[in-house]
């Protein structure tokens, strides 16, 4: 089961910790996602907090990553050794 005030109650414990009330930025695919929390209502709108300000933000596309060409030189790593002739035992 899922506490659903547990982000609610932190959020407002923070704002009184740093006497600030924080911006929370929301991110999901799925506005259900947003909604468990307590940030949104059902429709995704951020809900208004005495303690936080609730900003929603839709999800960029995910990029895929780079490859890497090789491993490259550890001549320099060699050179930087504590150890003499710079291998480990």
């Amino acid at each position: 089961m899922r506490h659903t005030q547990a982000a609610l109650s932190f959020l407002e414990a923070l704002a009184l910790w740093l006497d600030h009330s924080p911006r929370v930025v929301v991110s999901a695919a799925e506005v259900d996602a947003t909604s468990l929390f307590g940030l949104t209502d059902d429709f995704g709108t951020p809900q208004r907090g005495v303690y936080y300000h609730v900003e929603v933000v839709e999800p960029k596309p995910r990029q895929r990553g780079k490859r890497l060409a090789g491993v490259g030189e550890f001549r320099d790593l060699r050179q930087l050794s504590l150890v003499p002739g710079g291998q480990a035992p």
